[in-house]
């Protein structure tokens, strides 16, 4: 699940989208699930059009996380 989004109110738009970012985590992270998931996003005619949706999709979230009110950025509390 993309936690963030499933979970907080101000994402309802961002939900219908889901998923955002296909999470391959675990036994869902193998060298095939993982190119399957970039494919869209690198190859083809409308990869370009893939990458701008995903990144516009995800533009709310980012704004969310880097906002004032957060003490620290998700990476360094990811690398703490």
């Amino acid at each position: 699940p993309n936690l963030v989004v499933e979970l907080e109110p101000r994402f309802e738009k961002e939900r219908a989208r889901l998923p955002l970012i296909p999470e391959l985590l675990f036994s869902h992270c193998s060298p095939r699930t993982v190119a399957d998931a970039l494919e869209p996003l690198l190859l083809g005619a409308r990869a370009h059009e893939a990458r701008a949706a995903q990144l516009e999709a995800l533009a709310p979230i980012r704004a969310y996380l880097t906002a004032p009110h957060v003490r620290s950025k998700p990476s360094e509390v990811a690398a703490d």
